[in-house]
């Protein structure tokens, strides 16, 4: 046990970029193992990561970049931890496909809303909302109201304030 060989959170969090808290929010959720203390000899516990551990969290900063979640980082890490990279591969390629995937809806979803948005500012001078009833137009968006308690206009025609 040489305290030279391990790095305190403050110098893995400078390393790695990644906050303290965050460090210990992985090592609650199971991301990352509980690191050695080092109350074992000196008494003042503070927490004691090994170069392995820093190249652990630098391959969850990699997997973060890519979208996946703290669960499917947490399989992953737990694969290497065995010892397993084969397993690693494979499991990491189907991640990466069904981010893909997953990618490409969103992109479909966001072309969607861009052609409705355009559209919305092109009719910027146009009636954008209007009560259902007063229907002569097509707005954008047609509100299930009647137009009578959507107006502002009293019965008389006057202005309400």
């Amino acid at each position: 046990f040489c305290m030279a060989q391990y790095l305190r959170i403050g110098e893995v969090s400078k390393l790695t970029g990644i906050n303290p808290k965050t460090l210990q929010y992985y090592e609650e959720i199971g991301v990352i193992p509980r690191p050695k203390r080092s109350h074992v000899l000196h008494g003042n516990g503070y927490r004691l990561y090994t170069y392995e551990d820093v190249q652990r969290l630098e391959f969850i900063k990699g997997a973060k970049v890519l979208d996946l979640s703290l669960a499917e980082i947490k399989d992953l890490v737990a694969g290497a931890q065995r010892g397993c990279c084969s397993s690693v591969n494979p499991k990491l390629a189907h991640l990466v496909e069904q981010k893909l995937g997953e990618i490409g809806r969103r992109i479909a979803d966001l072309e969607k809303l861009r052609k409705v948005l355009k559209r919305l500012k092109q009719l910027s001078g146009e009636t954008l909302v209007q009560p259902e009833s007063q229907n002569q137009v097509r707005p954008i968006i047609v509100l299930p109201c009647q137009a009578d308690s959507c107006s502002n206009t009293t019965q008389k025609g006057k202005k309400k304030d």
